[in-house]
Formats: C-alpha cells, structure tokens, sequence
C-alpha cells in the first residue's frame, strides 16, 4: 500500500469517513426519528403508508437511516425536520443487515434525488 493511499485513509478518519466511504460530501451524525414511505415513482405515499425509521447520518447528497424491515421499494419518501415537515424522493442505495446491533435492524443507504414541492 502506498504512503499516498494510507494519508488518503488517515484524512479520511480524520473527517469521520471510513476508509471505503465513496460519498462525495462529509456526513454528519442526525440521530433522529423520521417518518419514511416506499414510492413506486408515481403515486405518492399517503399519511399511513409512512413509519417511523431512525436516522444515523445526512450530508448533502445522501442519508442514512435503521428499519426493522427491509425497503420494498428502490425509491423512498423521506419526511425530515419538524413538522411542517420536508420531503424528500431518496435513492436506495445499499441495504445491510446489522447484526452487530441488538434487534438485527437494516441499515439503509440512500441518495438523495430531489426535494418534494407544495
């Protein structure tokens, strides 16, 4: 390996990135409930189609979130902040089974595509 790729890594860490980490903004923490739903990219999901996932991280082009099941779908309706809320049109990008964790829950990746307007 070389002293370029271990600097690379080490400014990586550093900017709380992991060493395979190919986001291409800096993640931030947002431990936070959030209300999330699956979109066909059609129809819009309706107010009882939404359930409660707890988000891990967000930066500017993706976020991150656990559910105790796995998406059904490869797009997502994200409502963000407080109420009135924001909504996103997210991006499935990886799905991961942590069992490291106690309930076995998913570990959702996503980019985000677009902001919902009114």
């Amino acid at each position: 390996m070389s002293t370029q790729s271990l600097a690379t890594q080490s400014a990586r860490r550093e900017q709380g990135q992991q060493p395979s980490d190919k986001r291409k903004s800096r993640r931030q923490t947002y431990i936070c409930r959030q209300l999330v739903a699956p979109f066909d990219g059609t129809r819009l999901p309706q107010q009882d189609e939404f359930a409660w996932a707890m988000f891990r991280d967000v930066s500017s082009s993706g976020l991150s979130f656990l559910s105790e099941s796995r998406p059904t779908t490869k797009q997502l309706v994200v409502a963000v902040g407080p109420a009135p809320f924001s909504f996103l049109i997210v991006e499935i990008i990886r799905t991961t089974k942590r069992d490291d964790l106690e309930t076995h829950p998913f570990h959702v990746g996503c980019r985000i595509l677009r902001e919902l307007d009114e």
